[in-house]
C-alpha cells in the first residue's frame, strides 16, 4: 500500500499534512483566544493554509516523477478547496 508512487499514499499523505497545518494554527490560537476572547484566524483561513501546505509537498512529488503520488495529493487539494468555496463563500 505504501509503495513509493501510489495513490492513497499521496491522498494520506496530503490528509496528514493539511491536519497538521490546521492543528498546528489551531493550538496557536487557543491562548490567544483564552486572552483577547476572540480568534485572530479564522476557520477557513486555517483550513486554506492547512491545504495550501499541500503544494509544496506536491511539488517534491511531482520533481521526483511520483505521479501517481501527486495526483492523489491534487485529488484531496481540490476536493478540500471544493469544500472551502461551498462552506464560506455560498
Amino acid at each position: 500500500m505504501f509503495k513509493k508512487d501510489n495513490f492513497v499514499f499521496g491522498f494520506s499523505l496530503a490528509l496528514l499534512v493539511t491536519a497538521g497545518v490546521y492543528g498546528l494554527f489551531f493550538l496557536l490560537a487557543i491562548p490567544i483566544h483564552m486572552i483577547f476572547e476572540h480568534f485572530i484566524v479564522s476557520e477557513g483561513t486555517m483550513i486554506t493554509t492547512g491545504l495550501s501546505a499541500n503544494l509544496i509537498v506536491i511539488n517534491y512529488y511531482l520533481n521526483r516523477r511520483a505521479n501517481r503520488t501527486a495526483k492523489g495529493i491534487m485529488v484531496l487539494f481540490l476536493l478540500g478547496a471544493l469544500y472551502v468555496v461551498t462552506r464560506f463563500f455560498s
